[in-house]
């Protein structure tokens, strides 16, 4: 909820011309109804993931329309496409296959966390547990989840991410932004600043434009940011992909998100795209190119900086999406990171003047989920899981960020994922993830001792057989994709 800080904003920019800066600007006019905002359109930069690939975490339907975009609207548009599951291979050490669903595991009796009877299981022969996820249960069945809210559903814990086409999405965003009395400037042109606040907006023609508050959704050129380059926490160190080839592929889409290690990094398969993700230090672009079959020769080349801007608010500018935080295109967390960094500027919205402490709170906040988004991403690429390569040899010595170290070591003790202020990640996801890599606890969590294994691995297998029978009776994923 907005707070009452004096006076409200009575002037809002917007500058950008992306996914990221339509959705901040029905934002800000759908809380702010009196007041003018405006959307100043700037060049996209094209390295702007959050922009170019855009999808939201689990449960993305209630956030966008909690800001004021109707997901029905996309969905009619066919600019949205959901994803239950992320699939993994090739990724621990065992190179088993593993998936990670979106939503929480299925529910047991007696309240326990499922992945911790499923670790009191592991030694008589629990089914796989991905199993146990609802989402997957219906990935892999080629189903569309239920809508219905029926919180008795064998799939009431499970969730879906959302995955927009930017071409089809902007159509409808602009649609939107227009019933929001959302102005559309003509075109930036430049800024100037003094101690640290934006003094005058240029725009075509040498129009001036000013406003109480200016959002930045320039992407990585940051074009209203005073330091750009100085004021910025390099992330490469856990995040090493800093190269992406993309080229287009089967637009059908399906529930699954997938994902490769190789000997150079990783590909994916996304809603309609081929990727190739890399390190330069490591990779060429033109080895990189050969590698990547058939799309090679054509594939859109896309240079990547993990990291963050240590304020994403400083004054009266307001960074959101990649011009603040630049996560890496693994799991493409871009846009869903840059829809929470929008609702915590609403719930902390000050007034006209700013309130300095307001801005500063914001500030600790989205610090902190930024940085436990990269731990997330991190664990991916730092934990034991892959270890054969070039590019995962040259990791085995890089240090892991000091969070995601207390994480590991939560986890490595009884089995717990430890709770973090500001985690956007769900915890069944961390759960999924880590014993996905292959990493285990060196005890059983002790409330789960008198549950004999056996029982544990019988009481899971009826579960998954359970999922996977409701599962069956679902609408076809394809149908309702399309």
């Amino acid at each position: 909820m907005m707070r009452d800080q004096g006076q409200p904003l009575r002037t809002i920019a917007v500058v950008g011309s992306g996914v990221v800066a339509w959705s901040a600007a029905i934002a800000f006019a759908k809380a702010l109804p009196t007041a003018r905002v405006g959307l100043v359109p700037a060049p996209q930069s094209l390295d702007a993931l959050a922009d170019l690939f855009p999808a939201t975490f689990s449960g993305g339907a209630a956030l966008l329309d909690r800001i004021g975009i109707d997901p029905d609207a996309l969905d009619t548009a066919q600019a949205i496409t959901p994803r239950y599951a992320t699939h993994y291979a090739d990724w621990n050490r065992s190179r088993d296959d593993w998936l990670v669903g979106e939503g929480d595991f299925a529910g047991i009796a007696g309240g326990a966390a499922t992945y911790l009877l499923w670790l009191r299981a592991e030694c008589s022969d629990p089914p796989a547990i991905h199993r146990l996820s609802p989402a997957v249960a219906a990935a892999l069945a080629d189903r569309s989840l239920p809508q219905d809210g029926d919180t008795a559903s064998p799939f009431a814990t499970a969730g879906d991410a959302l995955r927009l086409d930017p071409e089809r999405a902007l159509p409808i965003l602009t649609r939107i932004a227009a019933t929001c009395n959302v102005v559309r400037f003509p075109a930036f042109a430049r800024c100037d600043h003094a101690e640290d606040r934006v003094t005058g907006l240029y725009l075509d023609h040498d129009q001036a434009l000013v406003a109480d508050l200016y959002v930045d959704a320039t992407g990585p050129a940051a074009l209203l940011a005073a330091a750009p380059d100085t004021d910025r926490i390099d992330w490469s160190q856990a995040l090493p992909c800093d190269r992406l080839l993309v080229a287009k592929a089967d637009p059908n889409p399906t529930p699954i998100d997938h994902y490769r290690a190789t000997e150079i990094g990783w590909r994916a398969n996304w809603a309609g795209l081929r990727c190739l993700g890399y390190a330069a230090n490591v990779t060429s672009e033109t080895e990189a190119r050969r590698t990547f079959d058939a799309y090679g020769p054509t594939a859109r080349f896309i240079p990547i900086a993990p990291g963050r801007r240590t304020r994403a608010w400083v004054r009266n500018v307001l960074a959101i999406g990649d011009a603040a935080v630049r996560p890496g295109p693994l799991g493409q967390t871009g846009y869903a990171h840059a829809l929470d960094q929008i609702a915590l500027a609403l719930d902390l919205l000050p007034g006209r003047d700013l309130e300095p402490l307001l801005i500063a709170e914001y500030n600790r906040r989205a610090a902190l989920r930024a940085d436990r988004l990269r731990d997330y991403c991190a664990l991916l690429y730092l934990a034991q899981g892959r270890r054969a390569g070039a590019f995962w040899d040259a990791l085995q010595q890089r240090i892991v960020p000091p969070d995601l170290a207390r994480t590991l070591a939560h986890f490595s003790q009884r089995g717990h994922v430890p709770p973090v202020e500001e985690d956007s990640v769900l915890r069944d996801t961390w759960a999924a993830t880590l014993i996905g890599l292959g990493i285990r606890p060196t005890a059983p969590d002790p409330s789960l001792l008198s549950i004999a294994p056996d029982v544990a691995a019988n009481t899971l297998h009826r579960l998954a057989d359970a999922l996977e029978t409701a599962a069956a009776s679902l609408p076809s994923y394809s149908v309702s994709a399309a």
